[in-house]
C-alpha cells in the first residue's frame, strides 16, 4: 500500500465486490475486518485487522479469523466502522498471496500495466484490485514457501504463505 502520511486525508479503500469471491476462499475460516487507523509509530496511516467483536486480529492467530459469512455481516452492519475485508494466510490451508503494487493506472477506469497484466495471467488465480487501487492481490492454491519480496522494472512484488 502507498503511504498516507498526511493525518488529514483518511485514505479510502476502493468498492468491495463480494460476489466475485470464488466459493472455495468463502468457506474458509480465515477472514478478517480491517479498516485504516493513524499510526503514530509510523506517522502514517496503517490497515489494521479487526474481529467481527471489535477486537484487533492478528495475522499469526487464527482463533482470531472469522468465516466469510460472518466477517461479510459484521461489514454490511457496519460500514461506518470499517474499510474493508481480508484473507489471512494459514500454511494449512494450502493458499498463498501475491500482492504486487504500482500496476494499476487510474484515467477514470483502472488498468493493468504489461507487467501486472502478465503476473495476473501466468497466476490464473482470483484477482482483486488493492485497497489502494493501484495494485493487485491474487489468492490461489501453491506449495508454502518462505515468501518473497521484490522489484522488478519499479514494480513491487510480494508473495506470502
Amino acid at each position: 500500500m502507498a503511504q498516507h502520511k498526511d493525518r488529514d486525508k483518511r485514505p479510502v479503500g476502493c468498492q468491495i465486490e463480494f460476489a466475485n469471491v470464488p466459493e472455495e476462499l468463502r468457506i474458509l475460516k480465515q477472514w478478517i475486518l480491517w479498516r485504516y487507523d493513524w499510526s503514530v509509530k509510523n506517522g502514517a496511516w496503517s490497515k489494521v485487522p479487526y474481529q467481527i467483536n471489535g477486537q484487533n486480529a492478528a495475522s499469526d492467530n487464527p482463533d482470531t479469523w472469522s468465516t466469510f459469512d460472518s466477517i461479510l455481516v459484521t461489514y454490511e452492519g457496519a460500514k461506518a466502522s470499517y474499510d474493508g475485508v481480508g484473507f489471512m494466510f494459514s500454511p494449512e490451508s494450502g493458499y498463498v498471496g501475491v500482492d504486487v503494487d504500482e500496476c494499476v493506472t487510474d484515467d477514470g477506469e483502472h488498468h493493468l500495466n504489461a507487467f501486472g497484466s502478465r503476473v495476473m495471467e501466468r497466476l490464473n488465480t482470483y484477482t482483486e484490485l488493492s485497497p489502494s487501487m493501484t495494485g493487485i492481490h491474487c489468492i490461489g492454491k501453491a506449495e508454502k514457501f518462505d515468501g518473497m519480496n521484490r522489484t522488478h522494472n519499479g514494480n513491487k512484488i510480494e508473495a506470502y504463505s
